[in-house]
Order: structure tokens, then C-alpha cells, then sequence
């Protein structure tokens, strides 16, 4: 029932790859019990009890890994040291990306690998391949808000911006807190200052124009334009800047007013 009763058994028992293996299902069934009952839980990787000879052993800290991203980084040097051992340890558990030595992490394809399955990586990669805009698209377009862990080429780029506003999230998020349009506050500020680009934002995710900059925040002229791609953009605007627009625009009005009944009929709770 307590696994971390290793660190006080014998050589032999810390030697004992199977026991440790086995071990794991019941750390995870402890930390579901912890988190039922409102505890923190959050205990040193088994591995830190494992015998040395262990620590070389590939077959025996991939099935680790498999349990707990964390056993890769107990690995021997030469291990490590191992490009194909790296890859192998990220397929079988992607977090464990995250685990590896900083040189490791520099390696292009393997962040791509680890990004696949879980985008978080992202943001322990090193800064030069968070600035690769194909490498933050990739991560951005799984996990929107990570596009503030993006380097400035990267969040200079209209599509890898694009890509991130597709997934922000209305509803926030346990990582960032990203409410809807919010990563064009992350894009570079050649960005959020050309006109063309933030109407194609518009079209993908309507909650940009609440983070609009000057001159288009107050620009009733651009706010109508982007009112006419998409007229529930208004619903993200002042109450004042929005009665203004639709009483300027009666066909705008139109259009505005059918959606939202349409939207009450459907009960659809629109972001």
C-alpha cells in the first residue's frame, strides 16, 4: 500500500526491477485516492529508490517511463546519451519528454513526436525550436494558450496566430486561463497592427475584437467591417460601441438580431 516504503528495503529489493514495475498502479491509485479526498499528492518518482544497476537497464526504465515520465530522467548517462533510447521513451509516454537532459530536448524531430501526443512539451523545449513556426503551429493548434511559450518568429507568424486562436478556449483553462481571442494578445505587434490579418482573426474567432489595440479598438469603420464578418463579434464589444454599430446599420441589425434568436431557439450558449 506504499510503495516509497523502497527507500528503506534492501539492495536486493531495490534491485528488483518486477517489484518496482508493479509497484507503480498502486502510486496511481494513491494519488486518485489523495485527490478524492482534497490532499496533495504529488510523490518522488519510484526510480529514486531503484538500485544503480537498474538505472542501465533499457528494458526495465522504458516500462518505467511507460508508469511515470519522470523514470527516464533517472536513466545512466550512457542511456541518455542515447538518441534511440530518447525516442523510444518519448513514444511510449510523451511526457517524458520533459524529463530528458536539455541537449536531448534540442533534437527537432523528437519534440515533433512528443508535441503529437502531448502539446505541453512545447514549453520545455528550448527557445530556438519554440521560435521553428512549424514546430508552434503544431503545438499551438492542440493547445492555443501555448503560443505565449512561442519565440517572437514564431509569434510573428499569421498562420501559427491563426492557428492558436482556432483553439483558445471561451470557457478558460487550467494552464493559462485563456478566454476567447486572448492569444492575439500574444501575437507580435506587427500583427496586431495590420488590418488585414486581424479581419481573417475575426472570421476564425470572434472574441478577437475584445483584444483589439489602437488604432482599431475604437476604429467604428474597421468594428463594422468586422461586425459584418461575423455579427456576433458585437457581443464582445462595450454595450455602448454595440448599439451604436446596429443602429448605424439597420441590414447589420438584420442579421445580428436573427442570430441570436436563432441561437435562443437552439439554446445554444454562444462565446
Amino acid at each position: 500500500n506504499f510503495p516509497h516504503a523502497l527507500q528503506w528495503s534492501s539492495e536486493r529489493l531495490r534491485g528488483d526491477g518486477a517489484l518496482i514495475v508493479s509497484s507503480f498502479p498502486q502510486e496511481r491509485e494513491n494519488a486518485v485516492q489523495a485527490k478524492r479526498e482534497g490532499r496533495f499528492f504529488r510523490a518522488r518518482c519510484l526510480l529514486a529508490y531503484a538500485a544503480p544497476s537498474l538505472l542501465a537497464d533499457r528494458a526495465f526504465i522504458l516500462e518505467a517511463t511507460r508508469f511515470d515520465d519522470r523514470s527516464v530522467g533517472f536513466s545512466a548517462p550512457d542511456l541518455l546519451a542515447d538518441a534511440d533510447f530518447c525516442r523510444q521513451a518519448v513514444a511510449v509516454n510523451a511526457e517524458a519528454y520533459c524529463a530528458l537532459p536539455e541537449a536531448t530536448r534540442a533534437d527537432r524531430t523528437l519534440l515533433l513526436a512528443a508535441v503529437a501526443k502531448f502539446p505541453f512539451a512545447f514549453s520545455k523545449a528550448p527557445m530556438e525550436l519554440r521560435d521553428d513556426p512549424e514546430i508552434a503551429k503544431a503545438a499551438v493548434s492542440r493547445m492555443g494558450h501555448l503560443l505565449a511559450k512561442a519565440g517572437p518568429r514564431a509569434k510573428a507568424d499569421p498562420d501559427v496566430v491563426l492557428a492558436a486562436l482556432r483553439l483558445s478556449d471561451p470557457h478558460g483553462s487550467l494552464f493559462g486561463n485563456v478566454t476567447l481571442g486572448a492569444p492575439l494578445l500574444q501575437a507580435a505587434p506587427e500583427l496586431n497592427q495590420d488590418r488585414a490579418f486581424l479581419l481573417r482573426a475575426v472570421a476564425i474567432n470572434r472574441g478577437v475584437v475584445a483584444h483589439l489595440q489602437e488604432p482599431f479598438a475604437s476604429d467604428r469603420s474597421f468594428l463594422a467591417e468586422a461586425a459584418a464578418i461575423d455579427p456576433l463579434a458585437l457581443d464582445h464589444l462595450p454595450e455602448a460601441t454595440r448599439a451604436a454599430l446596429l443602429d448605424s446599420d439597420l441590414a447589420l441589425r438584420g442579421r445580428y438580431d436573427n442570430l441570436k434568436k436563432q441561437l435562443a431557439q437552439l439554446n445554444i450558449q454562444h462565446a
